[in-house]
């Protein structure tokens, strides 16, 4: 067996995967490379584990195995993962054949709520069933609050789930020279200002970090959607995004960087803070049909530009 200290490189990449899968909600699984775990001078077959669970970002059972003992240290010790993991309950597994699960269950019994906190939920729940497609623009005036990447605080963002939404700053246009297609943009007007609705999204646990780390700042589209679609629209080229045999690219350093700056300077965020995110986004999607919203938009008005920016974000070398 080789030194865990080997392993570094492998435990870092497990954080960063269980983070991603924790913000977004998601329960997930990847197959490792089985080469990792050959270069760190560990027999492939005795890698797995049955099942390690985390509780408030703390573990509460572990299998008597050096590996996931050693994963149990790598994740307790990650400041991203602790935060990420609070108040919720995630279980990990690893096969003999190199597959990583993550199970996202939710919520901890552990997480008490007082009365008062019961109440602000309650009031955060959003029923937006009776919102048309003419008073949406009105909701999202009257509940979003913005965020400039170039001049807010950061905690302008809440660190709470909900929905936000990015526009583009007025007289700025989507770079769309790679596609024939050119999509039609709903514009709202904020703060006396026109802006372009390109794009709404959600964070099941925590907008700030989302937006922030994921999307504005995160230098790594293979954890944004909307990262992908606008370097792929830029006509960046793509690379693997992990040690991982899976479909998921990045682009490298430089193009993050110029994708980074590009954002930063031509963008604004609205977000609102609520418990019924996923109901919103859908109904924002159907009714407002974001031109970069792909997965759930069943509008037939750019159909064709999805269509194009799908392919465009498939091909490793634009």
């Amino acid at each position: 067996m080789a030194s865990p200290d080997l392993y570094v490189d492998i435990w870092k990449m497990a954080v960063e995967l269980v983070v991603d899968a924790v913000v977004s909600g998601t329960s997930t699984s990847y197959v490792l490379k089985r080469e990792l775990f050959e270069d760190a001078g560990n027999r492939p077959s005795g890698f797995g584990f049955s099942k390690t669970t985390f509780v408030d970002g703390k573990h509460t059972a572990c299998p008597n195995s050096a590996v996931a003992r050693d994963l149990v240290k790598a994740m307790e010790s990650s400041s991203d993962f602790k935060s990420a993991c609070k108040g919720k309950i995630i279980v990990l597994r690893m096969s003999n054949k190199f597959e990583f699960s993550i199970e996202v269950q939710g919520k901890s019994t552990t997480n008490t709520v007082s009365p008062m906190e019961s109440k602000i939920e309650q009031e955060r729940r959003t029923d937006v069933s009776e919102i048309d497609k003419e008073g949406m623009m009105d909701f999202i005036k009257k509940n979003f609050k913005p965020f400039y990447p170039l001049s807010s605080a950061d905690d302008v963002l809440p660190a709470r789930a909900g929905n936000y939404v990015f526009l583009l700053k007025e007289k700025v246009q989507l770079p769309i020279d790679k596609v024939c297609n050119q999509p039609a943009i709903r514009t709202i007007e904020i703060e006396g200002l026109a802006y372009q609705l390109i794009y709404t999204g959600i964070a099941g646990d925590n907008l700030r970090k989302r937006i922030l780390k994921q999307h504005l700042y995160g230098n790594n589209a293979g954890r944004s959607t909307f990262r992908k679609s606008i370097g792929s629209l830029m006509g960046l080229k793509k690379m693997a995004r992990d040690k991982v045999e899976n479909s998921k690219t990045k682009f490298c350093e430089t193009d993050e960087a110029k994708l980074t700056e590009w954002m930063q300077n031509n963008l604004v965020v609205l977000s609102f803070a609520n418990e019924n995110c996923e109901e919103l986004e859908n109904k924002m999607i159907a009714v407002l049909n974001p031109p970069l919203n792909l997965d759930k938009n069943k509008n037939t008005e750019n159909r064709d530009f999805r269509k194009e920016l799908s392919l465009l974000r498939r091909k490793r070398t634009l």
